[in-house]
């Protein structure tokens, strides 16, 4: 509130809401839309233009606003409200500290009477916690290195904030952003202002997060000097580095750097890629933990983005490289001493340098406070000619009111010409999302189409295939087939031998197991080839959808195969029982013929053709077995086997 109460109040105020979890942007937002405050901030606002002469169009310009950034620290957030600014002047104030009422207002009286001036800062109050008074010393450089030379809430011109490279450093782990920035602030060409009054209140509380942090993690300042190396002495840096390299020793006994910055390092490796600071951060980390390697490659990349002045990447890698042992260490050190010196001399010419540009600036400031006199000359002239210009003013007040009623309508105008920016504005940022939505829809139906194109591709291929796995398994079927019709003929010829061997009774019961395995053969061999015939059927569905099972149609066909030959293996083995067979019938049918003519005459003198004489029979020898006859049942039992086989093959 401290802001709104000012007696010169500024043009416009901007709540930054760093993705706080209490949602303190929605609060800001819905105070700065409260009547009773936004009724005080219109007014204020239309005193401005009556003091500065604005336009309605400048007047649109400036609007109090809510800026919400993801939680990225504090740096980012002030970043990013600076972006947004509008005016030429600029004062960061956190949200538990205060300004006075007088303090922009004298700040400005000091701008209007020197313009030059870019920098105004004033003495400030503690409360709450302590009640120290701080008097501010004059902004300098050798201030600066020590502490934090300025309050937060110093105005600086918008243009100094662009001027430095970083603005207020986000690459540093969180805490002393403000003194990095003042530090950047020195490198350029200053003429701050004081006002010895303490205008500035700063809340101090010794538990707070900033407290705690100062007090837990010593080497944020360490690291916070090394973006610096133009600035602080190589002997100050060296200690920081040593300090910053120290490894975790006994329990409670801190590293040089703490786990918790550790994880900020990380963070600001991955968002500031192109930084060189990060990387020498992580080399000092990877260092104390004994990666070396991993050291040496952060700090080669730190020295490959570092500027001509900053010598701590190079001079880290020489060291890493030492502490490893590499055979080349003499030269790279001889290198890094030669590159050591040349930083020396360069940084002795820009120490030589700035020691010019101070002195041209302290005569800037001499000339500058000469022609402050003479604009104090100017001034007293011009109080007298206002005093002159009173009587033509009060002829002119008609005039001004006249002019006051044409500017609120041209405010009225103005206003509605910015609800109409903002809609168009509108209208434009969803112009391009739908651009946008077109290209990415247009870009993946060409995606589409390239994918489709592919699997039509990838369908033909796998059609030839199965055109291809169709073929063989019609020249299996024909195969199966053809050993089909040799089976039957065979188990034909079986029938025969069958039927044949019935009239050879003398051998009926030497036959009796022959025919019954040869039986079991053919059951067997009918069995194979039924499972042939439901193998076949299930070979055809497969075929169906061989399209996305062409794997398992190639072994099937290759089973197929090997089933054939089993098949073909049976077949062989049955001809050979045939051909056994055959003979035995021709030798039986030969011993029957033999044994019909003794029967004849034997049954001419009994009378009894089918009994044979005991003498005869008493006097025949027996008929043995030949040694091929158990070679075949052998034989058989195989084939029935291999029989049993193909059918399930089939």
């Amino acid at each position: 509130m401290s802001v709104v109460t000012q007696r010169s109040p500024p043009a416009e105020i901007l709540v930054l809401d760093d993705g706080s979890e209490e949602r303190c942007g929605d609060a800001a937002a819905a105070m700065l839309r409260r009547p009773a405050l936004a009724r005080p901030r219109r007014r204020q606002v239309l005193t401005l233009v009556g003091w500065w002469g604005w336009s309605s169009a400048d007047l649109a310009r400036f609007e109090d606003e809510v800026v919400v950034t993801p939680n990225r620290g504090v740096a980012h957030a002030r970043n990013a409200g600076i972006r947004r600014a509008r005016g030429d002047w600029i004062m960061c104030l956190d949200g538990d500290d205060t300004v006075s009422d007088s303090y922009l207002m004298r700040a400005m009286e000091q701008v209007a009477l020197v313009p030059r001036t870019n920098l105004v800062y004033a003495n400030q109050q503690f409360f709450d916690g302590s009640r120290w008074q701080w008097t501010v010393p004059p902004l300098r450089a050798d201030n600066a290195l020590v502490n934090g030379p300025l309050p937060l809430m110093t105005l600086w011109r918008k243009d100094l904030w662009l001027a430095t490279p970083h603005g207020f450093d986000e690459a540093l782990p969180k805490g002393h952003e403000d003194w990095a920035f003042w530090l950047q602030l020195t490198r350029l060409p200053l003429l701050p202002h004081k006002l010895d009054d303490f205008l500035t209140q700063y809340r101090y509380k010794k538990d707070s997060k900033m407290r705690t942090r100062e007090r837990n993690n010593p080497e944020v300042p360490r690291l916070m000097r090394t973006l610096f190396a133009d600035l602080y002495p190589v002997r100050k840096l060296l200690i920081d580095h040593h300090e910053l390299l120290k490894p975790a020793g006994e329990p409670g006994q801190k590293p040089g750097i703490t786990e918790a910055v550790v994880m900020d390092v990380s963070v600001s490796q991955h968002l500031h890629p192109t930084r060189p600071e990060p990387h020498l951060w992580s080399g000092m980390i990877l260092q104390a933990k004994g990666d070396l390697a991993g050291a040496a490659a952060a700090y080669n990349a730190s020295a490959a983005l570092a500027a001509p002045y900053d010598w701590q990447g190079s001079y880290r890698l020489w060291r890493a490289l030492l502490l490893l042992g590499d055979g080349a260490a003499a030269a790279r050190e001889e290198a890094a001493q030669a590159a050591e010196g040349a930083a020396e001399r360069l940084r002795e010419s820009f120490q030589a340098e700035l020691s010019e540009s101070r002195s041209a600036h302290r005569e800037a400031e001499s000339r500058a406070a000469a022609l402050a006199a003479q604009l104090h000359e100017s001034r007293l002239a011009t109080r007298e000619a206002t005093h002159r210009l009173e009587g033509a003013e009060q002829e002119a007040a008609l005039l001004r009111e006249q002019t006051a009623e044409l500017r609120r309508e041209n405010s009225g105008l103005a206003a509605a010409n910015h609800a109409l920016e903002k809609a168009a504005g509108t209208s434009r940022i969803e112009v391009a999302a739908l651009s946008a939505s077109t290209a990415d829809k247009d870009a993946l139906v060409a995606k589409t189409s390239s994918l489709l194109e592919a699997a039509a591709d990838a369908r033909r291929r796998l059609e030839e295939q199965v055109a291809a796995q169709k073929e063989e398994a019609a020249k299996l079927q024909a195969k199966l087939t053809a050993s089909a019709g040799e089976i039957v003929k065979g188990n034909q010829i079986i029938s025969r031998l069958q039927a044949d061997l019935r009239t050879s009774k003398s051998k009926v019961r030497l036959k009796a197991s022959a025919m019954a395995q040869q039986a079991d053969v053919a059951s067997s061999t009918q069995q194979a080839l039924d499972a042939t015939e439901r193998e076949v059927t299930e070979l055809k569905a497969q075929l169906v959808v061989a399209t996305s099972h062409r794997d398992a149609a190639e072994a099937a066909a290759a089973e197929g195969r090997r089933q054939l030959a089993e098949a073909q293996q049976l077949l062989k083995s049955n001809q050979q029982v045939i051909q056994w067979l055959n003979s035995e019938l021709n030798e039986s049918q030969a011993g029957a013929r033999a044994h019909t003519a003794a029967s004849s005459l034997l049954s001419s003198s009994r009378g009894n053709p089918f009994r044979p004489s005991p003498l005869l029979h008493a006097s025949t020898p027996p008929l043995e077995r030949p040694a091929s006859m158990a070679a075949c049942d052998a034989s058989a039992a195989g084939a029935s086997a291999a029989g049993a086989s193909a059918a399930g093959a089939s």
